[in-house]
């Protein structure tokens, strides 16, 4: 027997009335012929029979089953079937009742994408096993299903982490799908609200030692009209403010009654507590700036001074005390006046001191001779000069632990 098909011919030798042929092309004509074998040895035949012909089918274009829709979203879903041994491509079509959309694709699933919320789709496939379209499959049955119904998820997570008397960073996990959120925090008086797109968010202008509680909700539309619900409220506790100990005490603009204190600022500070001491009483003060100035001091006195930091508006939250800061008065020089009253019939010269009290005064000539000496109280002496010699002078006073000296001219 031989058959071809129109190109390559192949025999056979078959001892049965019958034969099946193989591993054939499809959609092809073929011809075949037969004769008899008459002897073991092929020495003894008879002709050729004239040409037989057939045509071979196409090749089964079977349609697709076990349609499955799956991973099914509110704007996605999967859709996958079963493989055709002989598919090209395979030629799809799905609709929400009102449009329908072809898609091609060449493997056993598709991602569909972009669906609307809440919606009945159904789709069908058939497989294409030509590679122009020519030899396809019908189509299967119509499978169906329903996106869900959209959800914007709520955040989860929450945690408050570096946490100071006075800020705060807030997190969270990422929602899927989230645009932006909303927090709300509050401290029990006050509700503040803020938007962030990041799942992170740094809080400031807290209160130390306070209570926080703060909630969170997911944005899924950028005009903020589709959010989750709101988280249950966290919660979080602000370290009591620091409270720091006063640095740079300096003394100056010393003298014998008086002495300006300034040190450097405290951030936390509502106000500042100082004491000042002459080693018998303690004065305290309290000032709200950074200088504050002493008066009626006693002259040459040893003082000490020292001062803390108040970070609370009613004292109950303080720095401890500086170390005490050092300084002196000096001596009240004395200053005294001399007035010559001197005319016709009089010669005097009045002195008048700016510190009240008890002195001596001499009259010193310029040899070093007490011309003249007395004692007075008060504030003023009146010196006779008519019995004098005209000359120059040193005047002295002594009194109250003063001394002081002036050079005068006496003359007529």
């Amino acid at each position: 027997l031989e058959y071809n098909d129109g190109t390559t011919t192949t025999p056979l030798t078959v001892t049965t009335l019958t034969t099946n042929l193989s591993s054939l092309t499809a959609n092809t004509t073929y011809q075949w012929r037969i004769r008899t074998d008459c002897s073991a040895d092929d020495s003894h035949m008879s002709t050729w029979s004239g040409w037989a012909t057939f045509t071979t089918a196409l090749t089964p274009c079977a349609i697709p089953t076990g349609l499955i829709s799956s991973n099914i979203t509110h704007n996605t879903a999967t859709l996958s079937w079963n493989t055709v041994p002989t598919a090209q491509s395979y030629d799809l079509e799905y609709n929400d009742g009102t449009t329908t959309t072809p898609l091609t694709v060449t493997t056993l699933t598709t991602n569909l994408s972009s669906l609307t919320a809440n919606t009945t789709y159904q789709w069908r496939i058939r497989t294409d096993c030509s590679a122009d379209d020519s030899h396809m499959s019908i189509w299967s049955g119509w499978a169906t299903f329903t996106t869900n119904v959209e959800i914007c998820n709520m955040p989860t997570g929450l945690t408050s982490s570096n946490i100071m008397y006075n800020s705060a960073s807030l997190n969270w996990v990422q929602s899927i799908g989230a645009k932006s959120y909303d927090i709300e925090y509050t401290d029990g008086v006050n509700l503040i609200s803020l938007n962030v797109s990041t799942p992170t968010a740094n809080i400031t202008s807290l209160t130390g030692s306070t209570l926080y509680e703060w909630r969170i909700r997911a944005n899924c539309s950028l005009d903020n009209s589709f959010a989750s619900e709101w988280t249950a409220w966290d919660t979080f506790t602000t370290p009591i403010q620091p409270c720091d100990t006063p640095t740079g005490l300096v003394t100056n603009n010393i003298t014998h009654n008086s002495a300006t204190l300034s040190w450097n600022t405290v951030p936390t500070a509502q106000t500042y507590d100082l004491e000042y001491n002459d080693g018998t009483t303690t004065t305290p003060l309290t000032v709200n700036t950074l200088t504050t100035n002493l008066s009626s001091l006693t002259a040459n006195t040893a003082y000490q001074w020292r001062v803390r930091t108040d970070c609370s508006i009613d004292g109950s939250h303080v720095s401890t005390w500086s170390s005490w800061e050092l300084f002196t008065t000096p001596v009240e020089q004395v200053e005294f006046q001399m007035i010559s009253l001197y005319n016709s019939s009089t010669n005097a010269l009045e002195i008048t001191v700016n510190i009240p009290g008890s002195y001596v005064f001499s009259l010193i000539d310029l040899k070093g001779r007490q011309v003249h000496a007395a004692i007075f109280d008060g504030e003023s002496y009146v010196l006779q000069t008519q019995d004098i010699a005209s000359s120059i002078y040193i005047v002295i006073l002594e009194g109250n632990g003063h001394l002081a000296r002036q050079r005068i001219s006496i003359m007529r």
